[in-house]
């Protein structure tokens, strides 16, 4: 098996996708490159790529990134063999992306949404996106002029009322 999400080219942007669970088990010539995503063109932003894994040791298993551009992803805790390999560069941007724990929420169906303590909270690049932007629920991806790293925007959308 290849990559769950296969980029050959310039011009294919994915955005607010969760790419998870993905295992690479065959020795074919694409395996090397992940088991979560191949790209070597094109855009992934605000992307949540996690838990992929690749049975062959070295290989990748989170983003193989030959050309294009990941920015504001969490691409973490994927496994090649039984070490982590999240992303591996062989050319290609990064911009702001997280390989660190983003401190999710916990189990369940909101297992990859982030928790309140989350460093990824607000620390994306903003300008990448407009106010009609949407994560992968459906919510504003652009909150008081801010955005979450992954694909769910977690900051609220309500009214602050502060009484004195």
């Amino acid at each position: 098996m290849a990559s769950a999400v296969i980029m050959p080219k310039a011009g294919i942007s994915v955005e607010s996708c969760l790419i998870i669970s993905n295992k690479a088990t065959s020795t074919s010539v694409t395996s090397p490159h992940g088991a979560g995503v191949y790209m070597s063109g094109g855009t992934l932003a605000n992307c949540t790529v996690c838990d992929n894994v690749n049975a062959k040791s070295g290989y990748a298993a989170g983003v193989y990134l030959a050309g294009g551009s990941v920015t504001n992803s969490i691409v973490w805790r994927n496994v090649s063999g039984e070490a982590a390999s999240d992303i591996v560069a062989a050319g290609g941007r990064q911009g702001l992306n997280w390989t660190e724990d983003p401190k999710f929420r916990g189990k369940g169906a909101s297992r990859y949404r982030l928790s309140a303590n989350s460093p990824c909270l607000g620390a994306g690049d903003a300008r990448l996106w407009t106010a009609e932007d949407k994560d992968l629920l459906g919510n504003p991806r652009v909150v008081h002029g801010e955005v979450d790293l992954g694909c769910y925007q977690m900051r609220e959308t309500g009214l602050l009322l502060m009484v004195k």
